[in-house]
């Protein structure tokens, strides 16, 4: 009996059995190279590159994906991810353009039928809009190409029940597809998904992409194990001067011991040896610098152990209803071809039940509710993972936190953390929160408008910007936030 999915993906992340994975990259290659070749405007190269991408994440994340109840649908959504990410800007104008030939071809044929090259702008983003189980089945019936006995199988149901599902799931596709200006019958659009279920992959692409992934994979543990070994050497060096002076000597390390994973056992102990002799002479000089900065640290201590008893304490006062604040409501004008506007107004104001509480992060407003439920509970680890950054400001926080104390970078020396930690302690409750309006320039951002009442009587607006990445939304922070935060800390120090 054939193997299933998770029993695959658990051999590999336990066992390290390539052949397990290999199955899975032959299983699932279509599916992913012919998605990836439809957003890419049929640029067969950049298809393969995406497609490798792709298999390379499932290889690093096969652990967490063992119980996930549909393989196929994550590989597909991840597929759009990262064709998106590569190519976005040029495949949208060719996206743009083909969609608006296709929906006149369509719209002006006679017998209601369809052919692959009218279909392919468009499937995507269709097959996007159905819900999870509706395109798991066409996933698997269409372009996996399973036979209706084997979609029963994995999903547990009769092969006539799979059958049913899968006629259904079909239809719905079919009326999506209608509401576009893409006519046509169930049995045409059939046709002409099995069609392309028929395509196969280019020759080689199997062996190489499940090469390409195992090393990504393994070079990824690489450098984990690299990373704990470079810590261990900046552990020993607790002065800034000392950090800063080495970083660069530490950094080659890094990348010696990782590229010398490929090399002789030879040339591998040179290297450790120098770098062993370089440590040496650094830690004699971190022990002769230690005794002047034993002064300095305990005029410091005193001022970091108030900042500490603020944050017990929730005393710390910081504006960040801009980033703490959801809004439940979302206010879209969808247009005849189903895009958004850049900013719709509803007709009155939608008051928001602000009640906090875990919702995950499937859409902007359950984000912000989850990340608000940690806030209030103090919870600082969780709430840094709902939270995301411009890079400009990103960069900003790391070069700050290398100027706090030691024990402070310690618990919170991530610019995540370190935001979390200061808006977990804000006192400034909220009374309520009507969301005016909403933006949402592209598939991965949404910006939220609205209008923030506190229970202090104060009144005003602001904007509440979203990203969503493979595994959901996160709230991005403001630059005026994070300018806020580290004045705020740099005052609290002298």
């Amino acid at each position: 009996m054939t193997a299933d999915d998770s029993t695959l993906l658990l051999r590999y992340a336990d066992d390290h059995d390539e052949t397990a994975f290999a199955e899975l990259v032959q299983r699932y290659l279509n599916l992913v190279y012919f998605a990836a070749l439809r957003q890419v405007s049929n640029d067969s190269h950049s298809a393969e590159d995406v497609t490798q991408t792709v298999f390379t994440q499932l290889a690093r994340k096969a652990k967490s994906l063992v119980q996930h109840p549909s393989l196929a649908g994550w590989l597909h959504t991840t597929t759009r991810f990262v064709a998106s990410e590569t190519t976005r800007a040029e495949r949208r104008r060719f996206v743009r353009e083909q969609e608006a030939y296709s929906m006149d071809n369509l719209s002006n044929d006679p017998d209601g039928t369809a052919n692959w090259e009218q279909l392919r702008p468009v499937i995507d983003d269709t097959l996007n809009k159905l819900s999870k189980s509706d395109r798991e089945v066409v996933l698997l019936r269409f372009f996996a190409n399973l036979p209706h006995t084997e979609i029963g199988q994995k999903l547990n149901l009769s092969e006539n029940t799979a059958r049913m599902r899968v006629d259904r799931a079909l239809e719905k596709l079919r009326g999506l597809l209608a509401k576009r200006g893409v006519t046509s019958t169930a049995a045409a659009l059939s046709t002409a998904l099995a069609n392309q279920a028929l395509a196969s992959a280019p020759a080689g692409l199997a062996a190489s992409t499940t090469s390409l992934a195992l090393a990504g994979a393994a070079k990824t543990a690489a450098a984990i194990t690299t990373t704990a070994i470079t810590g261990k050497i900046i552990s020993i060096m607790s002065t800034t001067k000392i950090i800063a002076g080495t970083a660069g000597i530490i950094s080659v390390a890094a990348t010696f011991l990782t590229w010398h994973q490929w090399q002789s056992n030879a040339e591998l102990n040179s290297e450790v040896s120098a770098l062993r002799k370089q440590t040496a002479a650094l830690q004699s000089e971190n022990q002769q610098l230690a005794a002047k900065q034993k002064s300095i640290d305990e005029n410091t201590r005193a001022e970091h152990a108030e900042l500490m008893q603020l944050h017990a304490n929730k005393g710390i006062i910081l504006n960040q209803s801009s980033d703490t604040t959801t809004a439940e409501q979302k206010n879209k004008n969808v247009n005849a071809s189903g895009s958004v506007s850049a900013r719709t107004a509803p007709t009155e104001m939608m008051s928001v039940d602000l009640a906090a509480k875990k919702a995950g992060r499937e859409t902007p407003t359950n984000t912000a509710r989850t990340l608000l439920w940690y806030l209030q509970g103090g919870d600082v680890k969780h709430a840094a993972e709902l939270l995301a950054f411009e890079p400009p400001e990103k960069e900003k926080l790391k070069d700050f936190i290398d100027t706090l104390p030691k024990d402070l970078q310690d618990e919170y020396g991530t610019p995540s953390k370190l935001i979390a930690f200061v808006m977990s302690g804000s006192p400034k409750p909220l009374a309520n929160v009507q969301l005016i309006s909403e933006t949402q320039p592209d598939d991965y951002t949404t910006v939220q408008h609205v209008k923030l009442e506190y229970k202090n009587g104060e009144v005003r607006e602001d904007d509440l910007k979203f990203h969503r990445d493979v595994d959901g939304w996160k709230q991005v922070v403001s630059p005026a936030s994070v300018d806020r935060v580290i004045t705020y800390l740099k005052r609290k120090q002298t």
